[in-house]
């Protein structure tokens, strides 16, 4: 029941870590609790902005919203917050099987879609990151690896995928394919037709 003790903790960790979003959060549902509206949406939305993919915070901002008379942006952040915690869910689940067995490529496959589906692009990487640390000399892999970071449109994680995927491409034919092309958008010339004779050559070998 000590609100102001509550808040200046809070405060105190939000100093020490300004980017903490459950402690924001906190911040948030006090000031809401407490009927202080105004003040609970400027928490509430610099808790979503600190965590756009915390169901909790979309919550409470739909709270805000409703008590503010702002219906509609309150229908909105419900709606946020239905689809995130249903994700979420799921997402757990998917996290529970990996622990028993890490060695489950529909599971990595399945929690790289559901973040995508949130729109958290962060954490699809993050999955596909430990799905090759799983598997790491896995061909096509790597080409979905590298299919990935072309649709996040990641540069960098774009041309460290295309190197990874030349060091074990081997004899897949799929693997210099998908090369030959990489090489074609980057305007890189020789490796486009060193890629291109590999892919002729695994062709006239079928």
């Amino acid at each position: 029941g000590e609100t102001e003790a509550a808040l200046a903790t809070l405060g105190r960790v939000l100093e020490l870590e300004p980017t903490h979003a459950n402690a924001q959060t906190w911040v948030a549902q006090i000031l809401y609790d407490e009927e202080r509206v105004e003040e609970a949406l400027a928490a509430a939305l610099r808790a979503r902005d600190l965590d756009p993919f915390e169901p909790r915070a979309w919550f409470l901002l739909s709270q805000v919203y409703y008590d503010l008379g702002q219906d509609e942006d309150g229908g909105a952040a419900h709606a946020r917050f239905s689809e995130l915690n249903q994700l979420a869910q799921e997402i757990r689940a998917a996290e529970a099987r990996l622990l028993y067995d890490p060695r489950q490529p529909a599971v990595y496959a399945n929690l790289i879609a559901l973040n995508r589906r949130a729109g958290n692009d962060a954490r699809a990487v993050h999955w596909m990151v430990r799905w090759i640390q799983a598997d790491p000399r896995n061909v096509a892999l790597r080409i979905q690896a590298l299919d990935l970071a072309s649709e996040l449109g990641d540069e960098a994680g774009v041309k460290a995928c295309a190197e990874a995927l030349e060091a074990l491409a081997g004899d897949s034919l799929e693997a210099w394919q998908r090369l030959a092309l990489y090489y074609a958008s980057t305007r890189e010339r020789l490796k486009q037709v060193a890629a291109e004779e590999q892919v002729a050559r695994l062709r006239a070998r079928k």
